[in-house]
């Protein structure tokens, strides 16, 4: 007997679900700490990331990297940090080294640098590829990420992510009320609007928990309705997983149905020079005058085409252009990741070579900015954070009731057919 749609859906979503349900739970768990990543990781790593208190004024960002810089020479530290907290030490985090041709990565020692904001003081280094107790934020990023298996676990997250994205479109119809059977009588007569009105008066079932009865009922309320409460959420952070771990498929798709469009490609440079991080002083544009004098540059930009500048997020020195470049947030930008704005200052003229809104980018891109900036929790709101991280919970709730819904069944129709069988051999013998 050939399956029905709604039938050959049901076995789509049941298997589907059970095979991406322990990565669900996976991504779940560490999903629900990664929203308060910085003010855990700051915890975890007490020793280097708390001073303290002092009444005396903090040092010049800039002095503080001349620190830096004159401590570990054979390191580049081409970004800034813009901001001081109290009674915090100031991070600055070492480049990448680019990869010569036929030369095997050199692994860095450390890559993060800790000073004393009063004292310029260097109150020590991290590395943070290392398993220890203080780089156990960064380890639940990655294991959330890629399960710490690099390109192979990044495949798989990403394919488990477009199950998702699949099982989204398909949950979501089979919540749909089942069709009445069809009985042999005179047909009815009710109008369109009666008829949705039905419709949706039965579908509102869906969306609701009933009253505790059975342990089986319940886990069949709360599969349908948090599934329906989170459907939109589900799907954002489901694609965007997809978007950030299996980029041939997802590409191809946001171009098609958003018209996403994808940065011009940088120039490939034959010379490989160490990036400069401490530009002189002869410059017109100091890094000691960098900050603020960006900082006044973005507002002015800002202001001309009516927009409001918030706050600024990063410095950074671009080698190659010999210039520095400083992300900031406007009242219309959507986010602190891609969403965010930047203004590219040459540091030799001092004239403004690029100003980039967040908010200005085409439709497919707005998009992109939004659903990355909802998946990596980047929105200055604490609410937020917080709803993200009960998003956790019902993902590992999702799962874990949609194992129990499948495990109740297959254990009714074990039982049905021990029952049949039984039932053909009684007849049999008989």
């Amino acid at each position: 007997m050939l399956m029905t749609f709604r039938e050959l859906n049901i076995h789509i979503h049941r298997y589907i679900g059970l095979t991406m349900a322990i990565f669900l739970i996976i991504t779940a768990i560490t999903g629900m700490v990664l929203p308060f990543y910085d003010p855990l990781d700051e915890w975890f790593n007490q020793r280097l990331a708390y001073v303290e208190p002092s009444n005396s004024d903090v040092l010049p960002i800039a002095v503080l990297h001349d620190k830096v810089v004159a401590s570990f020479p054979d390191k580049k530290f081409s970004s800034m940090p813009v901001q001081i907290k109290p009674n915090r030490s100031v991070k600055f985090v070492v480049d990448r080294q680019p990869q010569k041709p036929n030369q095997p990565q050199a692994k860095p020692t450390f890559n993060q640098v800790f000073v004393n904001p009063y004292t310029g003081q260097i109150i020590g280094t991290r590395n943070q590829n290392m398993w220890a107790w203080q780089n156990t934020m960064y380890k639940v990023f990655w294991f959330h990420r890629n399960l710490l298996l690099d390109n192979f676990g990044k495949t798989m997250m990403g394919m488990v992510g477009l199950l998702w994205t699949i099982n989204c479109f398909i949950g979501f119809y089979l919540t749909f009320p089942r069709r009445p059977a069809k009985k042999k009588q005179k047909p009815t007569t009710t109008s369109q609007p009666n008829r949705f009105k039905n419709w949706f008066q039965r579908w509102s079932r869906a969306w609701k928990i009933r009253k505790f009865s059975s342990v089986f009922k319940l886990n069949f309320d709360m599969h349908h309705a948090f599934g329906l409460w989170f459907w939109g959420l589900s799907l954002m952070v489901a694609w965007s997983s997809v978007g950030f771990n299996l980029k041939p498929v997802y590409q191809p798709v946001m171009q098609a149905v958003v018209g996403l469009k994808q940065p011009a490609p940088k120039p490939i440079i034959e010379k490989y020079q160490e990036v400069q991080s401490d530009p002189i002083n002869t410059l017109a544009i100091d890094k000691y005058h960098a900050i603020d004098t960006l900082i006044q540059i973005a507002q002015t930009q800002s202001q001309q085409t009516g927009k409001s500048f918030e706050r600024p997020l990063s410095l950074r020195w671009v080698s190659d252009e010999q210039a520095w470049q400083l992300r900031f947030t406007t009242n219309e930008d959507f986010g602190t990741g891609r969403g965010a704005s930047s203004v590219t200052v040459n540091a030799v003229t001092g004239n403004v070579e690029k100003v980039t809104f967040g908010s200005e980018a085409n439709f497919g891109n707005r998009v992109e900015q939004v659903i990355y900036a909802i998946h990596l929790a980047q929105i200055d709101s604490i609410a937020y954070r917080l709803f993200l991280s009960v998003f956790g919970v019902i993902v590992a709730i999702l799962s874990v009731t949609g194992v129990y819904l499948w495990w109740h069944g297959h254990k009714n129709r074990r039982h049905a057919k021990q029952k049949f069988a039984k039932k053909i051999r009684k007849e049999s013998m008989s």
